[in-house]
Formats: structure tokens, C-alpha cells, sequence
């Protein structure tokens, strides 16, 4: 349940910095989501939580793919656990 929680959470917050073009709070965010994923052993969600954390892109245009799998994932997650 926490981390059902705690990734709903970081959804919502990864929205609305998207909105915001914000990549240095996407990035963290990620990067919450990287600790979350590994502590309860869902490695493909780590890997896209990785990749998003560590692309070394500029422009918000390039990271749109990579937030999207992210996104993908935390809600596959989000709803089998």
C-alpha cells in the first residue's frame, strides 16, 4: 500500500511538471520513483525511472518518450499491486 501510495503520488507530481517543463523536478521525481521501484522489486519500472533520471537531453521534446514509458510503467505497477 505504500508504495501503491507513494507512486500515485509521483504521477500526479510528474504531470505537473511536465506542464510546467520542468526537468530538473522530472528528474527527481524519477528518481523517487527508481528508489520505490528497487526497494519492492519492480525492475522494469526502475529501468524506465533510470533512463528519465539519467538522459542527458536539454529539451523537454526529447524526454517525452522516456516520461511517457515511465508513465506507462507506474501505472501498470499501480494497478497489479
Amino acid at each position: 500500500e505504500v508504495a501503491k501510495e507513494s507512486l500515485k503520488e509521483t504521477s500526479i507530481e510528474l504531470d505537473t511538471y511536465i506542464k510546467q517543463e520542468d526537468l530538473t523536478a522530472i528528474k527527481h521525481s524519477a528518481h523517487k520513483v527508481r528508489g520505490t521501484a528497487l526497494m519492492f522489486g519492480f525492475p522494469i519500472l526502475y529501468k524506465a525511472a533510470f533512463e528519465v533520471e539519467t538522459d542527458p537531453s536539454v529539451s523537454l521534446r526529447y524526454y517525452l518518450p522516456l516520461i511517457k514509458k515511465l508513465k506507462e510503467e507506474l501505472y501498470l505497477v499501480i494497478d497489479n499491486i
